[in-house]
């Protein structure tokens, strides 16, 4: 899995050098303890390395600095990928785009953030650099604009910032969203948990259920979740950036995680279940 950087915690500036240094660190020790969730990437904007955290020391310093550990450098090369989004025509590429996302900065004053919103997009937690009260927060508030319905919504992003966080409540209860085992390992157990008086599932849906069940179990959870949450909110709105797909017959989708969605069709007598994983335009 994949947590996005925060940059604007790059501010307040650090007091000097080893203040810089260690924050990283802490950031870097933070990392180490989300591999245990299966986070194993660090997903940052382009200019990431030439952030500076003190004046004249950046990530990039970090990595040529003679007092840090070379395992230290080596794990940060290691685990930074950017762009934030690395498909331009996904679906959370068309988000970011399409909605403004505001947040408080470290003054206190409004600003837009990419990482945070990015967060958002992807339904995933961000991390800070850690020692500032906002950015050690467990939650970060995003006003998320939409510019076609010119509404506003107010989110809680959960918020990482050194390895205490992840005892955090909050994260446990997310972590446990989406990796709670659910015996969703067979057809007889995918219609006890969806009766066929109201779902129909074609065959590659139950055939993705039973790959995530055997493969990763991780968002068998979330899966069930989306599922329950169409008949309630089958066009719009609800959990999964719900999406209707234009000229496919009426089909709608929620997305799991990535490009993987609930592809389904919507009718007051049945729910049909299409696929429950890969993207709407697989082939």
């Amino acid at each position: 899995m994949e947590i996005y950087f925060n940059e604007l915690s790059v501010l307040p500036n650090c007091l000097n050098n080893d203040d810089a240094r260690d924050k990283i660190i802490t950031m870097l020790e933070t990392m180490k303890t989300l591999k245990e969730f299966d986070f194993n990437v660090l997903r940052t904007h382009d200019n990431f390395y030439a952030e500076e955290l003190f004046n004249g020391y950046s990530f990039s310093s970090f990595i040529i600095d003679p007092q840090v550990k070379d395992n230290l450098k080596l794990l940060l090369r290691s685990i930074v990928k950017n762009p934030f989004i690395a498909d331009d025509d996904s679906q959370e590429a068309e988000m970011f785009i399409s909605n403004q996302f505001q947040t408080l900065d470290h003054t206190g004053i409004m600003t837009s953030p990419e990482g945070i919103a990015i967060s958002y997009v992807c339904e995933m937690p961000t991390i800070s650099i850690s020692g500032f009260p906002l950015w050690d927060s467990n939650t970060l508030s995003l006003n998320v604009i939409d510019t076609v319905s010119n509404s506003t919504s107010i989110n809680d992003i959960i918020n990482i910032s050194t390895p205490n966080s992840l005892t955090n409540q909050i994260f446990l209860d997310w972590i446990k969203s989406i990796t709670e085992e659910v015996k969703l390992n067979s057809y007889d157990n995918i219609i006890k948990m969806f009766p066929i008086e109201k779902f129909e599932f074609e065959q590659r849906a139950i055939d993705d259920i039973l790959t995530w069940f055997y493969d990763d179990k991780r968002f068998i959870v979330k899966i069930i979740k989306l599922i329950n949450d169409i008949e309630n909110n089958p066009f719009v709105g609800g959990f999964g950036l719900t999406e209707t797909l234009g000229g496919t017959g009426g089909r709608a989708s929620k997305r799991i995680v990535k490009k993987d969605r609930v592809i389904y069709t919507y009718t007051q007598e049945k729910i049909t279940i299409h696929q429950c994983r890969g993207h709407y335009n697989d082939k």
